[in-house]
């Protein structure tokens, strides 16, 4: 609102207290964009520790008198049967209460019955009167609701009795007497205790109701002891002030807020609801413009809305299409900002229009028509766009790819997307991930994930929404809002994915469910028991068993040929010891060379080298028998026969090959072990590294073999090479 507002120059006027309570009505965010700092305003958020001092409407008191006689009675069959029961008076003293020798109380049930003497109150007794200690008069116990009880006597309620249980308390005073407050008296298994929340004692802080006529004749008093909506109004001050105002004045208040807490304000006095319920304002939460939409989006069938409430319940129940089909709006419930999706049909697809790349296909759960289905490609390039007038003012807005993947869908889970959102001058870029890389591991669903790339979410709707980007949506004046997806880059040719639009809503609107939590790719050693090397390519750890040192070689200590044309780097979240792997995204040969110095390993040690890998499950071609080698100076030499997966399946350019490769099972083709971690081993070698070796080296090598079928290759990660102690474990 503005200074010149009648409304806002109405609110000038109010006295603070009134303004807190209108505040208190809110939430405390509301109230921080309020700038409300006074503790009247925030008391009300800690929570009212006034005491509800009973459960009925009316208490008694005595006013005054030097005589108590008190009966009450009630039909046993309305208890238990065959159950012991205690009789309680339930009361407080709110002045000074004198006790006499001649005070008694007494039970009865049928021809049974029991006396006893009590003692109400001997806080005030000086010297009047000696009050036993003995047990021989009973006393009053505090209760947790702030009350006091006294046990009047006890009884044991037989089976279907059909008799009274009578219980009385009569006495005279030495003096005249005052301030005895009755509640009642309350019967209950003998050994059941009261088990209620203690608040602030009564007796020093909270006033009492006087009886006198009902509840007509009630005072002030009474309602700090029933804080009921109708005593509020009518006693409470600011609540008196609240309902003197005008209904557009409310409105004003009520429009600062959200439809939520509208709806909770309406519920707390006659007057908010009144505001609440009034066309004026959920007026405020309807778009001044509300494009033209399909037929029978309001459909006929239904009676249009009776009320601007009614027509905002109906816009943000579901989305409602446009005339054109092409785009969809509705309001979000718990703010009333507004929300969109365009199309696939509105969006901009590179090629999109030709049917050898993309085709259009029918959506049965979906607002729209058509999607748009990725049949292969290698440039893949989704623009859209939206003015930003049509959004929500002030309002910060995330952008959404709402897309599925078929079961023939490859290569989208690398390289990674590049999406950017913009408006006006501002613009954010930054990596996504269509699909994520399942790998083939003992967990059918492990996953690498990148850190720093946005991953996708499964909706409710069972579509996958990614998230491309944020936007502030100052005053709608920016032009239009830019959101793209693109991978040009990789030149990997892509397939499976069912784009049914873009959705553009505030940030936090609505929660949605996470995809299921799956293992994740982690090393069998945490960091507090390695250290890494100077260059950070290489960890260092010593061996529990003989304390020998061990090491691993990360993928960029490697010498690996033909990168970068056919390899790709590959960043892991978690545990992982390097920020990097590799990944053989598709290529003819594997060669791999490393190389450590002698002096670095422990001396007259048996050593074994092995490469830390795992295989994506649309790998192929890792089939092939390699060569595997170690090598230390000119004196040792050892080579292997290695198989990296001998499940692996032929490339698409081996279809030639209808022989399928045949790996030894009789040890003569080493073959992969599963890690603790989820990482695969395959052992390369092994070699005694002597003291007189301290300036050598060993080296190593991963190769295809000279003579052999060379084939296609992808798939393979490698997070590097270990050198550990012989009969060392990981």
């Amino acid at each position: 609102m503005h200074e010149d507002d009648p409304a806002a120059c109405e609110i000038a006027r109010l006295p603070s207290e009134l303004l807190a309570e209108v505040l208190a009505l809110t939430s405390p965010r509301d109230a921080c964009r309020a700038a409300a700092d006074s503790d009247a305003v925030w008391s009300r958020f800690l929570g009212d520790f006034c005491l509800v001092t009973d459960k009925f409407s009316e208490v008694v008191e005595l006013l005054h008198g030097d005589r108590v006689d008190i009966c009450g009675k009630i039909p046993c069959k309305m208890h238990s049967g065959s159950s012991d029961y205690a009789a309680y008076l339930v009361f407080v003293i709110h002045m000074g209460w004198l006790w006499s020798e001649g005070m008694h109380q007494s039970a009865s049930v049928g021809g049974r019955r029991s006396t006893r003497q009590v003692c109400l109150d001997i806080s005030n007794y000086k010297d009047e009167v000696e009050v036993p200690q003995d047990g021989s008069v009973f006393l009053p116990q505090e209760r947790a609701d702030g009350w006091m009880e006294l046990e009047l006597g006890e009884f044991y309620n037989e089976e279907c009795s059909n008799e009274d249980f009578v219980v009385e308390l009569k006495g005279r005073g030495l003096l005249p007497t005052r301030g005895l407050v009755v509640q009642g008296i309350e019967i209950r298994p003998k050994k059941s205790g009261r088990s209620t929340i203690s608040p602030p004692s009564i007796n020093s802080h909270h006033q009492i109701t006087r009886a006198r006529g009902g509840a007509s004749n009630r005072s002030k008093e009474e309602s700090s002891i029933h804080p009921s909506m109708a005593d509020a109004e009518e006693d409470h001050p600011a609540a008196c002030e609240i309902a003197r105002l005008p209904t557009e004045l409310l409105v004003e208040v009520l429009a600062l807020t959200t439809p939520r807490d509208a709806c909770r304000a309406a519920a707390v006095c006659r007057e908010f609801r009144a505001a609440a319920e009034s066309d004026a304002f959920w007026s405020r939460f309807l778009p001044l413009y509300i494009p033209l939409l399909a037929d029978g989006e309001l459909s006929p069938v239904l009676p249009p809305p009776p009320s601007a409430k009614g027509l905002f319940l109906r816009l943000s129940a579901a989305p409602l299409l446009f005339r054109d089909e092409l785009m969809s709006m509705w309001l979000d419930r718990e703010s009333g900002d507004k929300c969109y999706m365009l199309s696939a049909r509105a969006l901009h697809i590179s090629w999109g229009d030709t049917p050898q790349y993309w085709e259009w296909i029918p959506l049965a759960d979906s607002r729209f028509k058509e999607g748009a289905r990725l049949r292969t490609v290698c440039w893949l390039e989704i623009h859209g766009k939206i003015p930003s007038k049509m959004l929500s003012l002030n309002t910060i807005y995330a952008a959404y790819l709402v897309y599925k993947l078929d079961d023939k869908s490859s290569r989208l889970d690398y390289p990674f997307q590049e999406a950017t959102v913009s408006i006006g001058g501002s613009k954010t870029i930054h990596h996504v991930g269509i699909a994520e890389r399942r790998l083939k591991t003992r967990y059918p669903a492990v996953v690498v994930l990148a850190r720093d790339v946005e991953h996708p979410q499964k909706r409710d709707d069972s579509w996958i929404e990614l998230k491309l980007g944020e936007l502030y949506n100052e005053e709608g004046d920016d032009g239009e809002v830019c959101i793209s997806l693109m991978e040009t880059k990789g030149g990997n040719w892509k397939s499976g994915l069912v784009v049914q639009g873009i959705e553009i809503r505030p940030k936090k609107t609505p929660p949605l469910r996470s995809l299921p939590v799956y293992p994740r790719l982690t090393t069998s050693r945490s960091c507090k028991e390695e250290m890494f090397l100077t260059d950070g390519l290489t960890s260092m750890w010593l061996d529990k068993e003989t304390g020998f040192k061990c090491y691993m070689l990360s993928a960029r200590a490697l010498n690996i040929e033909d990168y970068p044309a056919n390899w790709c780097w590959i960043s892991l979240t978690g545990g992982c010891r390097f920020s990097k792997v590799v990944e053989l995204s598709d290529g003819w040969m594997l060669d791999i060379h490393a190389k450590i110095p002698c002096k670095m390993l422990s001396g007259n040690s048996n050593y074994a080298v092995y490469i830390v890998f795992v295989v994506a499950e649309d790998s192929y071609g890792l089939d092939a028998i390699l060569d595997a080698s170690v090598s230390v100076g000119k004196n040792q030499f050892s080579t292997h026969q290695v198989c990296l997966d001998s499940s692996s399946c032929l490339g698409e350019d081996d279809y030639y090959y209808y022989d399928k490769i045949e790996v030894p099972q009789d040890g003569s083709v080493l073959l992969p072990q599963e890690r603790a971690d989820c990482w695969m081993e395959l052992e390369l070698g092994e070699f005694y590294n002597d003291e007189g070796d301290n300036w050598g080296e060993v080296c190593l090598s991963l190769v295809e073999p000279k003579e052999g079928r060379w084939l296609g290759k992808g798939g393979l990660v490698v997070q590097g090479i270990e050198i550990r102690p012989k009969n060392s474990g990981r």
